[in-house]
Formats: structure tokens, C-alpha cells, sequence
């Protein structure tokens, strides 16, 4: 049995009150920059313990922040949700390896710090191994538009630019998550035909479902899935359908997903604290709501298991093992 499958193994006891038996993980929330900014709307992280085993927290750069300006938003944001965390070691702890995965399953939840808008790297390559030493290990390379990586879904013709093929290469050869959320159309595929590493998609939906902009078309979700990669359904209700949008909607997307790439290539990404959510859920609290209707689709526990909580935990420690030369 491989190491990852070890840490997976020993989490499935859970440490959780709702569901004592199931691990959770959640590949997306803002949380942390909404926290510096002002207040959280859904996550409470003094008890986030009692939810989430694992749980990736996000600093996203301002769009509007260009150049040197990004770089400063960056350092200042990241300064403060440090000190946010370091004041919540008894019930947070900070995964910089996998070895601190194992600790998973112990009351305490395991924090990925991931960077969501490169803008911040602004040309400098040096910069890569330098957010990875301040323990980013999740990069989201662009937000909608274009950066000095590449374009976002707000101009889905733009690939990786020469700087951007480079820094996503350095990317790639440390144990980190590569994001493709809010990439561009050509930028995805650019970086998938890179090929050095499978790829994440931290939060999304299904365009086949809805056709949103910030979704994954059919031959991407499949493109993705034959890579190794994994996708993480979100809550963010404008990316479910129109009107007002419930449970019953994250279900048929989930459904959709599951049918046309499996359920060994989902996870959930929630965006709690980066968007509006839909009719039922209101925090990390509500994830029961969330396993309760998947009983009602038809999902069996094991595949609960997975998407939940298995699958975004093995495929983190698989990143971090992966070190190229």
C-alpha cells in the first residue's frame, strides 16, 4: 500500500460529529482574504473543525491590481491571513507536506494556503520558488481576464504567454496544485498539454448543465479526466442555473459530472465566502444537507466517501509527493 493510500486509509475513521465515518474536504473557500477585508460571510474558522477535514483556503488577487500593485495586495494579504491562522493552531493546522496530511483525522483541520490570481508573479520567476517557501501550495493562475500567465474566461483565446509557459513549468516541477479555475478555453488546454502533472480544477460547474462562462465544457471535463485531473464542484449559485437555485441544482450538476467523467475525477470546491450560495446552504455546517441528498440521487456511500473528502485528499498527496527535476 503506497503512502497516499495510507493517510486516506487512516482518515476514513473521520473526526467529525455529523458524519463520524466520513472524511471531508473542500477544495475552495475565500475565507481568509474575506477576514482581512472584513467579515466572513460563511465560514466561521474557530469551529470550521467540526466540519472539514481538510479545507483550502484562498488569497485571491484583485484583478484591478496590476504589476508591483499586485505584489503589495499579495504581501499584505498574506502577512495578515498568517497571523489569522497562527492564532488558531489548536484547531487549524497548515499542510506544507505530505507527511502533515497524516494528521488529518485528529480534530484539527488542515489548511492548504492557495494563491487565486497569479498577477502578483508580474514577470518574475524567481517568485515561484519564493511564494512556495512562504507555504502557497495551490496556484490559481489567472481570475477572469488576462494576467502575465494568461487569459482567463474572459478571454478564452488567449494562451499561456511566454512568461506564463515558464513560470507554469517551474510550477510544476514543485509538489504543488496547478488550478485551472477561471482559465480560459486555450490557457486550459495549454497547460494540460504541458503534461507533467494532472491537473486541478478547484471550483466550477458544468457547462453542459448551464452554460456559464466559469464552466467546464463537456470536452474539457473529459480532457481533464483523462489527464488525472480532478474537478471540484462548487455552491456558487450563478454557476447552477437561473432564478433561484437550490440543493436539488448542485445534485443534478453533481450527476452530470459523475455520468460523463466519473466519480474517482470529483471533489467539491464550495467558494463558501466568495460567492452567493444557493437556497439551503449557508456554511460548512450544511454539508450533511449535501451528503443527504446525494443518498437521494443514488450515490452509494463509498462514492460519497470519495467525492467528499477521498478524493481531493489522495489527489493532494499525490501532488505533493511529485517533485520534478
Amino acid at each position: 500500500m503506497n503512502m497516499e493510500a495510507q493517510w486516506v486509509n487512516r482518515c476514513q475513521r473521520g473526526s467529525l460529529p455529523f458524519f463520524p465515518g466520513r472524511l471531508r474536504s473542500d477544495g475552495h473557500a475565500d475565507t481568509l482574504r474575506e477576514m482581512v477585508l472584513s467579515t466572513a460571510r460563511h465560514v466561521d474558522l474557530d469551529g470550521l473543525h467540526e466540519h472539514v477535514d481538510l479545507q483550502f483556503l484562498a488569497i485571491y488577487v484583485s484583478e484591478e491590481a496590476k504589476g508591483n500593485l499586485a505584489y503589495a495586495e499579495e504581501r499584505k494579504l498574506l502577512s495578515a491571513a498568517k497571523e489569522i491562522l497562527a492564532k488558531r493552531e489548536d484547531t487549524l493546522f497548515s499542510v506544507h507536506e505530505g507527511l502533515d496530511l497524516g494528521k488529518i483525522g485528529q480534530g484539527r483541520t488542515g489548511v492548504v494556503l492557495a494563491m487565486e490570481n497569479c498577477a502578483s508573479f508580474d514577470g518574475d520567476l524567481s517568485r515561484v520558488e519564493a511564494y512556495y517557501q512562504d507555504g502557497y501550495r495551490s496556484f490559481g493562475l489567472t481570475w477572469n481576464h488576462a494576467n502575465c500567465i494568461g487569459g482567463g474566461v474572459a478571454a478564452p483565446e488567449t494562451g499561456l504567454t511566454p512568461f506564463g509557459r515558464g513560470a507554469v513549468k517551474s510550477l510544476l516541477r514543485l509538489p504543488v496544485l496547478v488550478d485551472l479555475a477561471h482559465a480560459g478555453e486555450k490557457l486550459f488546454y495549454d497547460v494540460l498539454q504541458l503534461g507533467e502533472k494532472p491537473p486541478f480544477y478547484s471550483h466550477g460547474c458544468c457547462y453542459g448543465r448551464f452554460p456559464h462562462r466559469r464552466n467546464l465544457k463537456d470536452e474539457q471535463m473529459k480532457a481533464l479526466a483523462a489527464a488525472g485531473g480532478l474537478f471540484g464542484l462548487t455552491f456558487c449559485k450563478h454557476f447552477l442555473g437561473d432564478g433561484e437555485v437550490g440543493i436539488d441544482d448542485v445534485m443534478n450538476h453533481l450527476v452530470y459530472a459523475a455520468d460523463l467523467i466519473g466519480v474517482a475525477a470529483l471533489c467539491f470546491g464550495t467558494d463558501f465566502d466568495g460567492t452567493d450560495l444557493p437556497r439551503g446552504i449557508e456554511g460548512p455546517q450544511d454539508w450533511p444537507k449535501i451528503e443527504e441528498a446525494m443518498v437521494g440521487r443514488g450515490f452509494l456511500p463509498h462514492e460519497i466517501d470519495a467525492i467528499c473528502g477521498e478524493n481531493l485528499l489522495r489527489f493532494t498527496a499525490a501532488a505533493f509527493a511529485a517533485r520534478g527535476g
